[in-house]
């Protein structure tokens, strides 16, 4: 299970940066979403994508956490230094 999990927050992550990065304009609620709707689908196919054992309430909270990591990486990655005068 532990396996799974990391593959299935690994995956959110990626494709809800992809989105991000084909439209910069969306907000956080479209992030959350677009997580909630991949982890819902992998606990509903868990068995065709080769990972056992999850449950729909499990892929929902696994994207959930994901959505917590891109939100915390996001807060300290975009804190630009000052400009120098």
């Amino acid at each position: 299970m532990v396996e799974s999990t990391l593959f299935i927050g690994a995956v959110i992550v990626a494709l809800t940066q992809v989105v991000k990065y084909l439209a910069p304009n969306i907000n956080g609620a479209v992030t959350i979403l677009v997580a909630a709707v991949v982890g819902v689908l992998v606990g509903l196919t868990d068995g065709l994508i080769g990972v056992t054992d999850v449950s729909v309430a499990q892929g929902l909270m696994i994207a959930l956490a994901a959505v917590g990591t891109i939100t915390t990486a996001q807060s300290f990655g975009s804190k630009t230094p000052p400009k120098e005068v």
